[in-house]
């Protein structure tokens, strides 16, 4: 046993507290530095300073030891010949203790945390972004079996520089923090090498398990991925004000490439593969633009691939289209090519055109010509490479109604005109035929007639008036002809006459009155035979011309035109 007494009135050895077994004991003064002093010879190397606090006079402060490299200046060793620390212990008089690595002298501390490491100026990442914690884990492989990881979390540090367990997954790769965590945004720009894999954000729910890009956690995605857009894309200047929410390029070389597919198979109650919407009303909007003609692959409800609202709901104020014919006039269709090498970057077809002029049509049809704007197109460096442009727009669709009415009323004009024709026909007709009755009665006068005259205006002598006395007259009548004559008067306003003759031989006789397509409006049975009439009465038919014809045993025997004033 072995004792080493600095302190003054000491008791003796035997020490009542010596433990059993206790083989060496340094005794110093309360609240007094002690020193163990290291030599190598006569150089000293290293000292242990312990300070004995006295907890009735000095309670709370607790007892310290120090341990301090003191060998003299320039021998690598320390700077001064006070030496330097490099730790300490500390029972802070609670029943708590501490142990700090590192240099707590100068700054005047005790360690805080039961380990506590104080990084010095010769540690790695001194004074660089993020600091240095002076504590380093080196050869950490084993052969031994692993232990199993308590959870998913990781060793992190907080606000008072304490290492904590952190459960929570963050790999040293992280990019980003949860939603309830303090940012932690990047320092320069990352990228994720795929390495021939993939990268999946599984997950299926309403309104959860979204991407959301360009708002923060307070704003809840609306789709699988939202992209939300304010401010102006780097890709131009910021003056531009031109603003790119979402861009694909596809620049591949395979035979058939899409820059965007679009595609809605679900069970919802309407499917749309694609959607665009632009609705700001203090701006010109297009809900798509497309540089370049566009391919419709037919449709199921239109034929053609698009649908126009036509509904009479969705229409006020609905009046017919007055003087077609009269706007047809005054239009100029025109045939043209299109400027291929116009500096707007429009992408016109190099064959013959047929079309209007819409500063033509706008003189005549200012309702069908509107303006519309193509953006100016601008390189990377934000120059203008393509100006905007204004130009004039046609609504080619609303000519079809106009050429409908205007062919309406076209052929209104056709039906009138062929009116006036049957009319002054059958005034022709009914002329023929009172010629020809007039002609077959003079035919049956005009020997008697001249008969008559020859014996008023000469005296004959014996020879011709023997001869006189020895003619005979004949008058051929065929008592089978079927006769069906002109309605008198013609045309007529309400009532017609039509009259007939049809012989006993006849078995069935009618007569059948039809309008002016063609098509059989009445039919009338003729039982009488010998001569007849017909009084026709037409005050409740409309203007134009009709047709009646006689048909005896099946064969037709003539057919004459009527007209209704």
């Amino acid at each position: 046993m072995l004792e080493i007494n600095n302190t003054p009135a000491y008791t003796p050895f035997p020490h009542p507290n010596f433990a059993l077994g206790e083989l060496f004991r340094t005794v110093g003064p309360l609240n007094e530095t002690n020193h163990w002093r290291f030599f190598t010879g006569t150089s000293e190397k290293f000292q242990v300073f312990t300070t004995l606090n006295d907890p009735s006079t000095n309670q709370g402060n607790g007892d310290i030891m120090r341990f301090v490299f003191t060998a003299a200046p320039n021998n690598g060793l320390a700077s001064s010949q006070d030496g330097f620390e490099i730790a300490r212990m500390w029972a802070d008089g609670q029943d708590n203790g501490r142990m700090g690595i590192g240099d707590f002298f100068t700054p005047g501390l005790n360690p805080q945390n039961t380990l506590e490491i104080r990084a010095s100026q010769g540690s790695p990442y001194w004074a660089q972004a993020g600091g240095a914690s002076g504590l380093r884990f080196t050869f950490l492989t084993s052969n031994e079996q692993t232990i199993t990881n308590p959870g998913d979390g990781v060793l992190s540090v907080d606000e008072n520089g304490d290492v904590i367990y952190v459960d929570a997954p963050i790999p040293s790769s992280s990019v980003g923090n949860f939603c309830s965590q303090s940012q932690n945004p990047l320092t320069d720009d990352y990228e994720i090498p795929l390495n021939g894999f993939n990268y999946h954000f599984d997950g299926q729910g309403n309104q959860t398990t979204n991407v959301a890009v360009g708002f923060s956690c307070q704003v809840q995605p609306q789709a699988k991925l939202h992209v939300f857009q304010t401010a102006v894309n780097q890709l131009f200047t910021p003056t531009l004000g031109v603003s790119v929410a979402g861009r694909f390029d596809n620049v591949s070389e395979s035979l058939l490439s899409y820059g965007v597919v679009g595609n809605s198979t679900g069970q919802a109650e309407i499917n749309i593969g694609v959607y665009g919407s632009a609705n700001n009303a203090n701006t010109i909007n297009y809900a798509g633009f497309f540089d370049g003609d566009v391919y419709v692959n037919g449709g199921t409800n239109s034929g053609t691939g698009y649908l126009v609202a036509s509904d009479i709901q969705f229409k006020n104020q609905i009046d017919g289209i007055q003087d077609a014919m009269n706007i047809i006039d005054q239009l100029s269709p025109k045939k043209y090519y299109l400027d291929t090498l116009n500096s707007h970057n429009i992408n016109f077809s190099n064959e013959l055109q047929y079309g209007m002029i819409a500063q033509d049509v706008e003189q005549i049809l200012p309702e069908l010509v509107s303006e519309v704007t193509k953006p100016a197109e601008y390189d990377s460096l934000g120059n203008v490479v393509t100006p905007s442009v204004t130009y004039k727009n046609l609504n080619y669709n609303a000519f079809i109604p106009i050429l409908t009415k205007g062919i309406q009323e076209q052929n209104s004009t056709i039906d009138s005109l062929k009116n006036e024709l049957a009319q002054k026909d059958s005034l022709i007709n009914d002329v023929n035929d009172r010629l020809t009755q007039l002609e077959n009665c003079l035919s049956n006068l005009l020997p008697l007639l001249c008969q008559i005259n020859n014996t008023a205006i000469q005296e004959n002598d014996e020879e011709t008036q023997e001869a006189l006395l020895h003619q005979i007259n004949v008058e051929l009548f065929d008592g089978e002809n079927i006769i069906l004559e002109q309605n008198i008067p013609n045309p007529f306003a309400e009532r017609t006459v039509i009259n007939y003759k049809i012989p006993t031989s006849v078995g069935d006789a009618k007569l059948l009155f039809y309008n002016n397509q063609g098509r059989m409006i009445r039919e009338v049975k003729i039982t009488e035979r010998g001569a007849g009439q017909i009084n026709v009465f037409g005050a409740e038919l409309s203007k134009g011309t009709y047709s009646y014809t006689l048909i005896c045993d099946g064969e037709v025997i003539s057919t004459k035109k009527m007209v209704k004033q």
